[in-house]
């Protein structure tokens, strides 16, 4: 939990530029079975990560989106499903989908 914070404040005081990838965040994990958001297993959490993305994705034209940022939310979703309501997820689902 501790690195998960560290990275979190890391990630709110910059936006990311360049080939922008959920790897940049530091929270997948590559197992056998594939890309895994390891660091991220409860809905505090959850809710952690989806400011940490609404702070970082820009929403302009021209912005950098995530390569991966809808299984982002996904996974989001499946941990605190309330928070699909939340205006900062409709906003990051709706550029996930440009």
């Amino acid at each position: 939990m501790a690195q998960f914070s560290m990275e979190i404040m890391r990630l709110t005081g910059s936006v990311l530029r360049g080939n922008q990838q959920l790897w940049d965040y530091g929270v997948l994990d590559h197992d056998e079975e594939g890309k895994k958001f390891k660091p991220i297993d409860n809905a505090a959490q959850a809710s952690a990560f989806l400011s940490v993305l609404d702070r970082t994705v820009g929403g302009e034209e021209g912005a950098i989106i995530p390569h991966g940022l809808e299984d982002a939310l996904r996974h989001i979703t499946q941990l605190a499903p309330k928070l699909e309501k939340d205006v900062r997820f409709q906003r990051l689902l709706t550029l996930s989908r440009r």
